[in-house]
């Protein structure tokens, strides 16, 4: 390549980075134009130049309302909250597509209204079922909260202490303003009043506590021994064939891995929220089961080996580092089973100490209880 089109190249490159910088820029500095007027039209709702958040009054009661624009794993969503005199916790939220998937199988028993058209739209996180059904028979209740899900919020929570509207994520920058927090509010006035004519719960509803210790134990239990078991394998029990330690280990934890997933159905089913927790023990399994399959195997495959080792002495090839977080050594030498090269890992001293094509290795090989091998013992073999 000639030093005109190299120069060509470069300036084509260097003009497409800094049109994506402007672009970029240009639309973070819109994005934040657009959140400034959103939380200065928002401030209107307290009476004052707005920064996003405020608090008011409405039929006798406080409230407070917050916009945050967002930040790093955390969306944008804004949130008006008024104290209410229950002590009762619920959260509903929109219905999703995963809600329904997961009531059409079983897993999930969300309380029901009676309403179909409510009971379609809105989805009751929580397991109260004679609470939800006294409630929910008030159409005025069912309203309201069509009504704030309409307006554009995703969930409605109450800790006990306050109800809150959320709206999350966020979106709707050029059309919130006051009357978004004023119409929240009075939807949430109502529901808080009819909180507290239901006083506080009677009956504290049904918590498997069992079933969930098993599933979470299983899961969380199999992440904890499969990483020791991994670390114990990579430092006392080195593979030679680490592609062959994963591919045996995962062919054997695929079936169990699914029968887990089973065994959680009847475990945690029959909560509002069962299907949420089984999402949560399925995606810690689907890491920590086959993590402690390859663990497990490559330690077994040592711990069990009775065979009698077989010392070998060959050449050093060549030598490489990998510099992370830290520094990984590694050598090169001649395979000792057949053609080819074998790369063996070893410590910053040994491998300061070799010269590649001076130098011999001598190791302890390990035929494996499970027929893989592994290495021991890595040193000169002058020594």
């Amino acid at each position: 390549m000639d030093e005109r089109r190299m120069v060509w190249m470069l300036t084509a490159v260097i003009a497409l980075l800094l049109v994506t910088v402007v672009i970029t820029l240009v639309v973070a500095l819109r994005w934040r134009r657009r959140q400034r007027a959103a939380m200065g039209r928002l401030g209107e709702a307290a009476g004052r130049s707005g920064d996003g958040e405020g608090s008011g009054e409405l039929a006798g009661r406080r409230y407070r309302f917050a916009l945050f624009p967002g930040g790093r794993n955390m969306p944008p969503s804004l949130t008006v909250a008024l104290p209410v005199g229950s002590v009762r916790s619920l959260a509903l939220r929109r219905e999703r597509a995963f809600d329904r998937f997961f009531k059409a199988i079983g897993l999930a028993v969300e309380p029901q209204s009676g309403d179909p058209a409510f009971d379609r739209a809105v989805y009751l996180a929580f397991d109260d079922r004679p609470f939800a059904r006294r409630w929910l028979a008030d159409a005025r209740v069912r309203e309201a909260i069509r009504g704030l899900f309409a307006a554009g919020f995703t969930h409605l929570e109450c800790d006990g202490e306050a109800l809150r509207a959320v709206w999350r994520p966020f979106k709707a920058w050029e059309a919130v303003g006051a009357e978004t927090v004023h119409g929240a509010v009075e939807r949430l006035v109502s529901l808080a009043e009819s909180l507290e004519r239901e006083g506080p719960a009677r009956v504290a509803p049904d918590s498997p506590w069992a079933g969930r210790l098993v599933a979470f134990g299983i899961a969380v239990g199999a992440v904890v021994a499969g990483t020791v078991s991994l670390v114990i394998t990579a430092v006392r029990y080195v593979p030679l064939d680490w592609f062959d330690l994963w591919f045996t280990a995962l062919a054997g934890a695929l079936p169990l891995t699914l029968l887990f997933l089973l065994l959680c159905v009847p475990l945690l089913r029959g909560r509002a929220n069962s299907h949420v927790e089984w999402s949560v023990a399925a995606g810690i399994a689907l890491a920590g089961l086959p993590l402690a399959a390859v663990g497990g195997l490559g330690l077994l495959n040592g711990v069990m080996d009775e065979a009698q080792p077989r010392r070998v002495a060959v050449p050093l090839i060549h030598k490489h580092s990998v510099s992370g977080k830290g520094t990984s050594y590694y050598l090169t030498v001649a395979s000792w089973r057949g053609d080819g090269e074998e790369e063996l890992k070893v410590g910053g001293r040994l491998y300061g100490q070799l010269e590649p094509g001076r130098d011999r290795v001598r190791l302890l090989h390990h035929p494996g209880r499970f027929g893989l091998a592994w290495v021991s013992d890595v040193r000169l073999a002058d020594e």
